[in-house]
């Protein structure tokens, strides 16, 4: 299962992935909780990559989209962005469909710094699969991190 993150930490989500089989485990989500799709080209469904329904080609959007307890599977494609995650998104779930397939790459404006790929700023128990990243960690803006 996902390690949490939790409070005004950040990580850069590296590693871990799930199968085409991903469903939140029990007691994870709330009965209103939606599971939204992200991919690269803009055609997805939480279960199918390949499906003709239309997805956010952005993980940001996403975040923004959802609510608190939502799910967000992204698919297989390299996503040029910051990703921050607001105090309102608790228990927010990021994951990868394929295993090391979504990449989050730094956006070339942030020059040769650091800079946190995902930020999760005041939201508790957000998760992606996986991440072995310690909390507060700083990933040089060359380089790209996948689930």
């Amino acid at each position: 299962m996902p390690a949490g993150i939790s409070g005004d930490q950040a990580g850069t989500g590296s590693g871990g992935a799930v199968d085409d089989d991903y469903a939140p485990a029990a007691g994870t989500a709330s009965a209103s909780a939606a599971t939204r799709a992200v991919d690269d080209d803009g055609r997805a469904t939480p279960r199918n990559c390949n499906a003709q329904d239309v997805a956010s080609t952005s993980i940001q959007a996403a975040v923004t989209a959802s609510s608190a307890g939502d799910t967000i599977v992204v698919c297989p494609g390299t996503y040029t962005e910051q990703v921050r995650v607001p105090a309102d998104k608790d228990r927010l779930t990021l994951v990868s469909s394929s295993r090391r397939q979504a990449i989050i790459k730094a956006p070339p404006a942030y020059g040769n710094g650091t800079v946190d790929l995902v930020r999760v700023d005041g939201a508790e128990n957000v998760r992606s699969t996986r991440s072995r990243s310690p909390a507060r960690s700083r990933t040089p803006r060359t380089a790209t991190r996948c689930w």
